[in-house]
């Protein structure tokens, strides 16, 4: 079987008995056939992200262009992430600021409580407490972007959603923000060696990642709700 390849009209020969690729050799797979897109949509995201109250559109239409990259689907990089930014601009800012400002307060009460431990040791209970939600809301905020871009769900419904996908691969999840995590740390570390991580892929490739764990929450999350057979109802 052959197919024509994504974007570059290249022909591919799939093999049929091959074995389906998961998991982290899915994600390398990923990776290594859209490295240059991967750079290119680096760069629209900093650009992008340049007057701050595009971030959260700016998200959604990356959020649109790795779903893509995933699924193996065509796409056409500007004409996709455009069109994508303009459609969704105000639902995606809505939702976007209702979690910015909630991972905000999140990191606040974080802050606080740490700090208040040096006089009273009990609040390490509360700095875990607001650390276990801020994590919440941030696997919550990746699951209603990707939503966002499969589904037509209202605002009301898409939260619902995303938090019952954050419960059903809240494991996945955090290894990814820890692999995020680590991607920047390395780049703080290292600086100013590192100072290519940020130009290049460090963006777009933790924005690969938490696509790719939340597509596979959406599976999950539709396997326990409506049993095997409805798994890729959504996707």
């Amino acid at each position: 079987m052959w197919r024509f390849g994504a974007r570059r009209g290249d022909v591919k020969e799939i093999d049929r008995n091959a074995p389906p690729r998961r998991g982290v050799a899915l994600f390398v797979e990923i990776f290594a056939r859209e490295w240059w897109e991967l750079f290119k949509l680096n760069l629209l995201m900093v650009l992008f992200a340049l007057p701050v109250v595009t971030i959260p559109a700016m998200l959604a239409a990356t959020t649109r262009i790795t779903t893509t990259m995933i699924r193996d689907e065509n796409h056409y990089l500007w004409r996709d992430f455009w069109e994508s930014f303009r459609r969704e601009f105000w639902r995606a800012t809505l939702v976007g600021w209702i979690f910015g400002a909630t991972v905000a307060l999140g990191v606040a009460a974080i802050v606080v409580y740490a700090r208040a431990t040096t006089e009273e040791p009990l609040f390490v209970l509360a700095v875990v407490v607001s650390l276990f939600g801020t994590i919440l809301l941030l696997l919550m905020a990746t699951h209603s972007f990707t939503l966002m871009m499969l589904t037509g769900l209202p605002i009301p419904r898409l939260l619902g959603t995303a938090c019952l996908m954050t419960m059903a691969g809240f494991v996945p999840g955090l290894a990814a923000l820890l692999l995020c995590a680590t991607v920047w740390l390395v780049h703080v570390a290292a600086y100013p060696v590192s100072i290519f991580i940020p130009a290049t892929f460090g963006f777009s490739f933790c924005a690969l990642v938490m696509t790719f764990q939340s597509q596979r929450a959406l599976i999950r999350y539709q396997s326990l709700a409506h049993g095997a057979a409805g798994a890729g109802s959504i996707v």
